[in-house]
């Protein structure tokens, strides 16, 4: 049973930690489809590690808070098959109700896309917002940066000089190439 970005139904008593979710949910965790209700533990049980905990800080506060919550986590299935859920829940009177996304395609796909970015032979920068978001490290090396955290979420402007040989401004450069490629 294979339904990958589709979403399911979760829910959790607060009381007892006792767990309903989707049957397509179940037979997707489980290897077989079920009503059975569940222990907030049967669903742990397959996120890693590192998600687990995360998952329980958020929920342990999102409880005590009463407050909702999203958060995305990685799991491994009964048949070691490996996705990443998102998770939005809402809480309603005693218990956490929501919805749990397989997001598995498109965290694959970023995945994919940031080890092409990281292992290009020659330098690329994301930017979003005017601001460096990401550098590989062709780029940390072509333009001789060792920390690149110091010029994260800088403007761009800080990585050019501010003339251009032809004594015009770097930005007006810029901009001029942004408009000719669109």
């Amino acid at each position: 049973l294979e339904q990958r970005g589709i979403t399911y139904f979760w829910e959790l008593s607060i009381r007892d930690m006792s767990l309903r979710r989707s049957r397509f949910l179940t037979a997707l965790l489980e290897g077989e489809s079920s009503d059975k209700v569940f222990n907030i533990n049967d669903e742990l049980k397959y996120f890693t590690p590192e998600s687990r905990n995360k998952f329980l800080c958020v929920l342990d506060n999102a409880i005590d808070k009463k407050e909702s919550f999203e958060i995305v986590v990685q799991l491994s299935s009964i048949n070691y098959r490996d996705y990443w859920f998102q998770y939005s829940i809402h809480y309603d009177e005693g218990k956490m109700v929501g919805t749990v996304r397989d997001i598995s395609d498109a965290k694959n796909a970023e995945n994919r896309f940031l080890v092409l970015f990281e292992q290009a032979p020659y330098p690329m920068i994301l930017i979003v917002d005017d601001c460096v978001y990401r550098m590989n490290k062709s780029a940390l090396e072509y333009l001789r940066i060792e920390d690149e955290s110091r010029l994260l979420h800088s403007h761009y402007s800080l990585l050019f000089p501010l003339k251009q040989k032809g004594e015009e401004s770097s930005l007006k450069t810029i901009e001029d190439l942004d408009n000719k490629s669109y």
